[in-house]
């Protein structure tokens, strides 16, 4: 392994307890992982070691690059290099530090993290939530004052946001992780859902053939949710409308060209895609059904939310 922090000991170690990258998703706050994805890697037997993708190898070969440079930049001291913290209080609380650095007379978390300036654009000068409870996590565990996030951009331009340590933060976000720890991991009870993707993951399939009756809550939501879906159907049909008639007075204009300009800058592309070779699966299937079937496999099917086409029909 690239780096001592994600070998099979220290797995072990998350396992027992609710780390860094795991608070994002346990608050709701993560793209890539439900409260429920965390869950099944604390209760299931044995260690779920996720896909180490090329992204993640190469942000732990930046890792070392990005706290030498950091070092340089502010003068900080590095006083430990990827400590593993548990907090005092709660023993389930745990943390992998990428460093604890002192600079300006305060002991400080130092995180690490490499993007892009695509990617960067879209955190409005700040970082993102998955990051500040990440950061904010470390803070409470190690009793420390700061954050200090060293961002490397495009590989080579490192920029440090500072972040004070937020009480009223910690102790509403360790609410919810002691909740999720000793109510839903020690017993081994899985957390209700809170999004649709935890839904998805929570009742893949029906088990009845039941259709059941609304209570009057859910009666009331299925009528708004009805209105909502009828009114942004208007508004989308509207937009879309509107939408077609300014691209094809785009596309009218550039003609045969490939593309348009304002004031000097290339605004559109419109080129033709290379011509591609499309796989007549239907006569390989007929035609030789035993390589057919030797090369196939069955995958999960979808459980669509389908409404009554009535309901959704204008008034």
């Amino acid at each position: 392994m690239a780096h001592s922090k994600f070998n099979v000991i220290d797995h072990e170690k998350r396992k027992k307890g609710i780390g860094g990258s795991d608070v994002g998703a346990i608050l709701g706050f993560s793209k890539y992982k439900t409260r429920y994805d965390i869950w099944l890697e604390k209760t299931s037997e044995g260690i779920i070691i996720g896909e180490d993708n090329p992204k993640m190898k190469a942000g732990r070969h930046l890792e070392p690059i990005i706290v030498d440079m950091y070092v340089e930049e502010t003068g900080a001291k590095i006083l430990k290099k990827n400590p593993f913290v548990v907090d005092k209080k709660h023993d389930f609380l745990i943390g992998n530090l990428d460093g604890i650095s002192k600079r300006e007379g305060k002991k400080r978390v130092l995180e690490c993290k490499a993007t892009f300036d695509y990617a960067f654009k879209h955190w409005h000068s700040d970082i993102p939530l998955t990051y500040y409870t990440q950061g904010q996590h470390y803070a409470s565990i190690a009793n420390l004052e700061f954050i200090d996030f060293a961002i490397l951009k495009n590989g080579w331009d490192l920029e440090i946001i500072k972040k004070p340590r937020d009480d009223e933060f910690i102790a509403l976000m360790n609410e919810k992780l002691i909740d999720f720890w000793q109510n839903y991991v020690i017993p081994k009870i899985p957390p209700p859902p809170m999004t649709l993707e935890e839904i998805k993951q929570f009742y893949p399939s029906e088990t009845t053939n039941q259709t059941i009756e609304a209570d009057i809550i859910t009666a009331s939501n299925f009528n708004k949710y009805i209105e909502l879906r009828k009114n942004f159907a208007k508004l989308e049909s509207e937009f879309k409308e509107k939408l077609e008639d300014y691209e094809f007075e785009l596309k009218n204009y550039i003609g045969e060209n490939a593309g348009l300009k304002i004031d000097g800058a290339v605004v559109v592309n419109w080129n033709k895609n290379k011509d591609s070779i499309k796989f007549d699966f239907g006569a390989l299937q007929k035609n030789y059904p035993r390589i057919y079937k030797k090369y196939t496999s069955s995958q999960p099917g979808a459980r669509p939310f389908k409404i009554a086409n009535h309901l959704l029909k204008e008034d």
